[in-house]
């Protein structure tokens, strides 16, 4: 099951549900956990992690193919200037 965020307008109170996904929205129409304030849940939107959550290790080096083609990129960058002015 997802886990949602959910932010009370009226205090800040910020908290998790774990929920089924037919059930998100219940949260939003209940009184707030904190203070007590009706109609003030708002559930937030998250961007869901790009790491690997069972991976300690940190991240990993690219291959050397990557490397030497961003490296390639660079310096075709620095040989030509562009100006706003050239596109218009």
């Amino acid at each position: 099951m997802p886990t949602y965020d959910y932010k009370c307008s009226n205090c800040d109170y910020e908290f998790e549900k774990i929920l089924k996904i037919s059930e998100r929205k219940i949260p939003t129409e209940n009184n707030c956990p904190n203070c007590n304030s009706q109609n003030c849940i708002d559930m937030c939107v998250v961007a869901p992690s790009l790491m690997n959550p069972l991976r300690v290790d940190g991240l990993v080096k690219p291959q050397t193919q990557f490397s030497e083609r961003m490296q390639q990129i660079r310096q075709g960058l620095g040989k030509t200037k562009h100006n706003l002015k050239d596109h218009y």
